[in-house]
């Protein structure tokens, strides 16, 4: 007795164009990927283009198997993050603070009577702080006020 026997072969998996967000708002963005059927990986970088929209994609104008990832870059505005400064003398401060993008404001001569135990860890005429304080992200051109070691 013969049998029919009925195969079918697969195309392998469905490819679907990855929507070009580029320049659109971030969580707009996640919800067009999403909805395509692509994980959505989120990155943020400073940039001139507005805060929470995307900057660019990766990757883009291809087709992908629902599932792979997608990598949007989030702009943070045009943003940068202070420096570390404490220890150094005043010059080389303001160098770090202005390759930052931002400037120099104001220096605050504070005392050991000020500083207390910070006193006995700088030297006069070192940098003890700054603020914003190091780590922060602000606004470039943004001016900071540094904490010095009286003389």
């Amino acid at each position: 007795a013969s049998s029919i026997v009925t195969l079918t072969l697969s195309l392998g998996p469905e490819l679907v164009d990855v929507p070009d967000v580029q320049r659109t708002r971030a969580s707009d963005a996640q919800n067009l990927l999403a909805a395509a059927g692509f994980q959505v990986q989120v990155q943020e970088e400073a940039s001139t283009i507005s805060e929470g929209f995307v900057i660019r994609q990766d990757p883009v104008n291809v087709k992908l198997p629902r599932g792979q990832a997608v990598t949007i870059v989030v702009s943070i505005g045009n943003k940068v993050v202070v420096p570390e400064i404490t220890g150094m003398s005043e010059a080389e401060a303001r160098a770090r603070i202005e390759a930052a993008g931002l400037f120099v404001s104001f220096v605050d001569q504070q005392g050991c009577d000020k500083l207390g135990d910070l006193c006995n860890q700088f030297g006069p005429g070192q940098i003890v702080s700054s603020e914003p304080r190091p780590g922060t992200r602000v606004e470039r051109g943004t001016g900071v006020t540094l904490g010095q070691r009286a003389p």
